[in-house]
């Protein structure tokens, strides 16, 4: 559990200089851990957490998710490489309405 909060901290920390080199976050910014139910396929049994975004308070409207984890399904050996922890995970940003939506389906 450690190891996981230290990934979502060190993206968190590149996600915010990230957008302070385009905008500065509003003093309404609000930061919040999504914690997704598990789900019925092999590779969402245990759940999934992700890291949203909002900031109603500057020009952009942010409501963004920043997803660690996410992966190719179509990966050559998909479920050998997700058995021995050897899939090649990947960062994701994406609207939360996008986010909800998948995670919903």
């Amino acid at each position: 559990m450690k190891k996981h909060f230290s990934i979502l901290l060190s993206i968190f920390l590149l996600a915010s200089t990230q957008c302070s080199a385009i905008d500065t976050l509003s003093n309404d910014a609000r930061l919040t851990i999504l914690t997704c139910s598990p789900g019925p396929d092999l590779y969402s049994i245990f759940g999934h957490t992700a890291i949203r975004l909002e900031d109603y308070g500057n020009s952009h409207n942010w409501d963004m998710v920043y997803n660690y984890g996410t992966f190719d399904y179509y990966t050559e050996n998909f479920y050998v490489k997700f058995a021995r922890g050897k899939l090649p995970y990947q960062l994701s940003v994406s609207s939360f309405g996008d986010f909800q939506i998948e995670y919903l389906q």
